[in-house]
C-alpha cells in the first residue's frame, strides 16, 4: 500500500513538473527538463516451525584484525547458529545534472522494507558456549561498515541504508522512507544449566568516518536491525 502512494505521488508530480518543461522546450530546447531515480530494496525472511538444540555446544563467530582501513563498503554476515536470518542492503537514487542544467528538476526516491519472521519456534540449550566477538577490526574505514553476527537461534538480523539525493538542480524531491517489520511468536527459550552467552566487541569501529552498523546475538530468537535513510537536495545556482 506504501509502495502504491509512492509510485502515485510521484507520478503526480512528473505530470505537473511535465507541463513547465513542455512550455520552456523551445527556449532551452538542448536541456534536460526532468529527471527521476527510483532505489527499491525488500527484504522478506522467514523461519516457521524450527525446532533447536544445542548441547554441550560451543557456536562462535570471530572477526579478528580485519577491514582495518577500507574505503567503500564492507559487508559481514556470520552465523555459526541455526535457522539465522541475516543480510545488509544499500541502496541509492542520485540525480545530478552538470553545470549549465540547473534551471533542470530532479526526483530522487530511496524505498526500503524490511520484514523478518520467526514463529511457533522451540529453543533448548543446555551446556555450550554461544559467543560473538569483534577484536581490532573495522578502525580507520571511510564508508559503510555492516555486520551481523549471530552464534544463537533462530535471530533475525538486517543493516540497511537508503540515500535519495538531487544534486545542481533548480527544483528537487529527494524522499528516503524505511519500514521495519520484525517478529518472534509464540516461541520458547529453554537454557539449561552450564551455558554461556557473551557478545563482544573490543578496540573496533575507532576512527571511523562513515556509517558504522553492527548487530550480534549470541542468544536465541532476537529481533535486530540498523535502517539509515537519508534525503538530500542540493539546488544549483544561476548566472
Amino acid at each position: 500500500m506504501k509502495k502504491l502512494f509512492w509510485v502515485i505521488m510521484v507520478v503526480s508530480l512528473v505530470a505537473l513538473l511535465a507541463v513547465p518543461a513542455m512550455a520552456d522546450r523551445d527556449r532551452h530546447h538542448d536541456r534536460d527538463q526532468l529527471n527521476l531515480a527510483w532505489a527499491d530494496d525488500f527484504t522478506l525472511q522467514v523461519n516457521p516451525f524450527g525446532l533447536f538444540v544445542g548441547f554441550f555446544t560451543r557456536n562462535s563467530d570471530s572477526i579478528e584484525r580485519s577491514f582495518n582501513g577500507f574505503t567503500g563498503i564492507a559487508q559481514v554476515n556470520q552465523a555459526a547458529g541455526s535457522g539465522n536470518n541475516q543480510g545488509n542492503s544499500v541502496t541509492a537514487a542520485i540525480t545530478q545534472f552538470p553545470k549549465g542544467r540547473e534551471e533542470a528538476v530532479g526526483i530522487s526516491v530511496t524505498d526500503l522494507d524490511v520484514i523478518q519472521a520467526n514463529f511457533l519456534n522451540l529453543v533448548v540449550t543446555i551446556g555450550g558456549r554461544y559467543e560473538d566477538e569483534i577484536e581490532r577490526s573495522f578502525n580507520g574505514f571511510t564508508g559503510i561498515a555492516q555486520v551481523n553476527q549471530a552464534a544463537g537461534y533462530g535471530n533475525n538480523q538486517k543493516n540497511t541504508v537508503g540515500v535519495a539525493a538531487n544534486v545542481n538542480t533548480e527544483g528537487a524531491l529527494a524522499i528516503a522512507d524505511t519500514d521495519l517489520v520484525q517478529v518472534n511468536a509464540l516461541n520458547a527459550v529453554i537454557n539449561g544449566p552450564h551455558v554461556t552467552i557473551s557478545a563482544e566487541i573490543e578496540r573496533s569501529f575507532n576512527g571511523g568516518t562513515g556509517v558504522a552498523q553492527v548487530n550480534q546475538s549470541p542468544g536465541s530468537l532476537n529481533n535486530q536491525s540498523n535502517s539509515v535513510a537519508v534525503s538530500y537536495a542540493g539546488f544549483g545556482t544561476h548566472h
